[in-house]
Parts: structure tokens; C-alpha cells; sequence
């Protein structure tokens, strides 16, 4: 069934030509705890096709944390 499915895809997918544009904002530092930052930043993708006005294709957030690398004496 998997199979059939990959296979009609592109049958039955039809997209015009199209520009995206991914806009993702600073990183904001939400937590700070032994080391480890906790970090969020917005964004957005928007959707162009030539002749048209952009569509807001996608929106979300961004979350991750950030270690600190600890030091080795060399």
C-alpha cells in the first residue's frame, strides 16, 4: 500500500513554481541553569507564486538548549 502511495505522488501532486521564504527571528534566552541555555526564536515561511501575493505558509517556534562546552587543560 506504502508502495502505491510513493508511486502516485507525483501523478497526483501538482505544484506551480514558487518561491518560499523562511524569516526566523533572534534567538531569546528563556532559562540559564547550570551551564545549559534554554533558547526560543520565532518564525515564519511565506509562500510566493509569480503573480500572486505571498501566503503565510507556515508559523511556529523554535525550541532548543545550548551546553556549555566544558574546558580541558591542555
Amino acid at each position: 500500500m506504502m508502495k502505491n502511495r510513493v508511486y502516485d505522488m507525483p501523478q497526483t501532486t501538482c505544484h506551480g513554481p514558487y518561491h518560499m521564504r523562511h524569516v526566523i527571528c533572534p534567538a531569546r534566552v528563556v532559562s540559564h541553569d547550570d551551564g545549559v541555555i534554554g533558547a526560543q526564536a520565532n518564525h515564519a515561511v511565506f509562500r510566493t507564486s509569480p503573480g500572486s501575493a505571498s501566503e503565510v505558509y507556515h508559523v511556529g517556534c523554535c525550541v532548543g538548549e545550548i551546553v556549555a562546552k566544558k574546558k580541558t587543560a591542555r
